[in-house]
């Protein structure tokens, strides 16, 4: 089994992904502010098995 590895990324602005979210992209974008004030200082972790 391989060890986890640990990948940085950088952050993006969701205003790049607009064109493709068409009707969406008011509901995503108050979604994000909402995970950005309420994640603040906190650590997310996303482990894929595939």
């Amino acid at each position: 089994m391989a060890k986890p590895t640990f990948v940085k990324l950088d952050p993006q602005p969701l205003e790049r992904y607009r064109a493709v979210m068409q009707g969406t992209f008011d509901r995503i974008r108050e979604t994000a502010d909402f995970a950005v004030k309420h994640f603040e200082g906190r650590t997310v972790w996303h482990i894929n098995s595939t």
